[in-house]
């Protein structure tokens, strides 16, 4: 993870709170492709697409707002300082146990700031700068 952040500008798909772990959706599940939701490791499709990030304010559905996809963003906590988080089976929430669909997405550096670490991770064949170009 970096110390600079990378943010990208999204159209939500759905209400989201800040310091949501979302993803950009490539239309699976009936949602609307390139829309932003939250990061869901209960589906394959929510937890494990190339592109999955943090939303850095509230957004509501239809409305435009900013993923953090790489550096650090300061959440609610409390965070473990050390721990490795993974998307959470709970919608939009992070977890230190890793769940079936497994996706890291940073290691936290105090009770309430993440280093994110989700871009290339798990992306098999690609690296980030192609993944954003295809974006």
């Amino acid at each position: 993870p970096s110390t600079v952040n990378v943010d990208i500008s999204f159209t939500a798909g759905e209400n989201l709170a800040a310091g949501d772990c979302i993803y950009i959706s490539d239309g699976s599940g009936s949602l609307t492709p390139g829309s932003g939701y939250k990061a869901d490791a209960d589906f394959d499709y929510a937890s494990t697409l190339p592109l999955i990030g943090f939303a850095v304010e509230a957004v509501t559905s239809g409305d435009t707002g900013t993923m953090r996809t790489d550096g650090q963003i300061e959440l609610a906590g409390p965070l473990t300082p050390g721990a490795t988080y993974y998307v959470s089976a709970t919608a939009g929430a992070i977890t230190t146990t890793a769940p079936a669909n497994q996706r890291n997405v940073g290691v936290a550096q105090s009770t309430t700031l993440l280093a994110i670490a989700v871009n290339p991770a798990n992306v098999s064949g690609l690296n980030i700068f192609q993944v954003r170009l295809f974006l």
